[in-house]
């Protein structure tokens, strides 16, 4: 389906009316990333059972309809800059840093979906 060239807004309006998964678009963007990240290293951590496990959540809620807004199951990749988990900001000083608590604005992103 190419769901790596949609919008935000044109994957949250697909799972919104139940006609893409959370799940299903979660791991698509995971096999993208797994394809491309070897040759790219655009990633440092990736949290594919998390993020697996959180839009299955999605899905269940989406199903139930309790719908959050337009982020509600859609996968998102927070730059190494925040905190959150394994991190270095991009700086070989922080080699090894490990994140003790997740930044506001990804919690906040979490909250919304």
């Amino acid at each position: 389906m190419n769901l790596h060239y949609r919008s935000l807004l044109e994957v949250s309006d697909l799972m919104r009316a139940k006609q893409l998964s959370p799940v299903e678009l979660t791991r698509e963007m995971l096999d993208r990333i797994g394809r491309l990240n070897p040759s790219l290293g655009a990633y440092y951590t990736i949290f594919a059972d998390q993020a697996l496990a959180e839009a299955s959540s999605a899905e269940s809620e989406i199903a139930g309809g309790r719908w959050r807004g337009p982020l509600h199951g859609v996968p998102i990749a927070f730059k190494d800059l925040y905190e959150l988990g394994p991190t270095t900001a991009g700086s070989k000083l922080l080699a090894g840093h490990v994140a003790r608590r997740e930044a506001d604005l990804v919690a906040r992103a979490r909250a919304d979906g």
